[in-house]
């Protein structure tokens, strides 16, 4: 059994327990605390052999049933403690695969009101995504049936130009 070792601590806890990874011989990768954030604690798993590459797949074992609304694998990264608070609102980043397509985007659980979606770069805000009445799709300040009504309004401009 590899047992994973958080600077100093009997072991780094993750919700219920230990994080432990069964092996006979060493999985290849490690999760450690990261040593220099005073403000927080942030988990990395990295390769314990140096210089090589490392990915991070969450999969589903066999051939289960896709779930419903989520699909066969994803990944919530959420803004409440739901140990602590099971059953509290929340919204979470989504990263989901189901057996229709690959999404990304929010996700708002047991009460709590979907946020945008914003592309950023740094601290710079590219764009932003959010579901206006009837769920269309609103891109920054125009929602899907204003930015139509602008470019039928562009395209009748070009027409009566061309005449």
């Amino acid at each position: 059994m590899f047992r994973c070792l958080a600077s100093g601590l009997a072991g780094l806890a993750l919700g219920l327990g230990v994080a432990e990874v069964s092996s006979s011989t060493d999985p290849g990768f490690s999760v450690t605390a990261r040593p220099d954030l005073a403000t927080m604690t942030a988990a990395v798993i990295r390769p314990t052999s140096p210089d090589q590459r490392m990915a991070f797949d969450v999969t589903p074992r066999g051939q289960p049933a896709e779930m419903a609304n989520h699909g066969f694998a994803w990944v919530d990264v959420c803004d409440t403690d739901v140990v602590a608070t099971p059953k509290a609102s929340m919204r979470c980043a989504r990263a989901a695969v189901t057996g229709r397509d690959v999404r990304f985007g929010v996700m708002a659980f047991n009460g709590a009101e979907p946020v945008p979606v914003r592309i950023v770069s740094n601290s710079a805000v590219l764009a932003t995504f959010s579901a206006g009445p009837d769920r269309r799709l609103i891109v920054g300040d125009f929602d899907s049936a204003d930015v139509l009504r602008r470019l039928d309004a562009i395209e009748a401009q070009v027409a009566a130009q061309l005449r």
